[in-house]
């Protein structure tokens, strides 16, 4: 993140996405269905693929961000998010998860005096923790349900 992103609604849809061996993997941009394709990427992209601009677990997950940020304990969210249209794992639910939040000078234009943004965050991961798919009987008739 650079210091002019605005964090105070949340995760900055202007946040750039990390990708390659330390970021972001070809597979979980394919949930996005932006895999295979080059350039650089922001959360707000990511967002919008999956139609979460606007989802109740985005504005769940940014309410943790602020929590975090305020180190303050949380649950993790209730909300899930379905995977892009053309994705591999178009047919799973995903919870997102607040996983870490990197402090430390900013980066970007501006950086170069980190004695009044050390404490800002410099990177977020955010991890999809899959929902279980449903047993066959159960996605077949829903009354079939297995316990």
């Amino acid at each position: 993140m650079s210091e002019t992103d605005d964090i105070t609604r949340g995760i900055p849809e202007s946040a750039q996405v990390a990708l390659g061996p330390n970021g972001t993997s070809g597979y979980t941009m394919s949930l996005f269905d932006l895999a295979g394709e080059t350039g650089k990427r922001t959360w707000g992209d990511l967002l919008r693929a999956v139609h979460g601009t606007d989802a109740a677990w985005r504005r769940e997950l940014d309410s943790r961000f602020l929590l975090a940020l305020d180190e303050q304990l949380f649950p993790p969210i209730e909300g899930r998010m379905r995977a892009g249209a053309t994705s591999r794992g178009q047919e799973r639910v995903y919870r997102p998860i607040l996983y870490s939040i990197v402090r430390g000078p900013t980066v970007g234009p501006g950086s170069d005096d980190a004695t009044n943004t050390d404490r800002q965050p410099r990177s977020v991961t955010v991890v999809l923790d899959p929902n279980p798919l449903a047993p066959i009987a159960e996605a077949i008739d829903p009354r079939r349900q297995v316990k």
